[in-house]
């Protein structure tokens, strides 16, 4: 079964702000997506590095430098 619930996270332990209805030691499966973001988690800081070793930086800046950037 599955079943999406709002919890907050303090302390080190993940509280549901939701009634929930498992058994007592149950083990179970967390997603998490959280709803705020920090100064720290910002959207940039987020995706910084997502391009990482995707593209040859270097190597596009000397394609750049020796050829030029035209477009059309």
């Amino acid at each position: 079964m599955t079943r999406t619930i709002k919890a907050r996270y303090t302390g080190g332990v993940f509280q549901p702000l939701d009634q929930i209805h498992v058994e007592e030691n149950a083990e179970v499966t967390i997603t998490i997506e959280t709803t705020a973001f920090s100064e720290a988690d910002s959207p940039f800081d987020a995706c910084f590095g997502g391009w990482d070793d995707l593209v040859d930086t270097d190597a596009l800046l000397d394609e750049i430098h020796e050829h030029g950037c035209h477009t059309g």
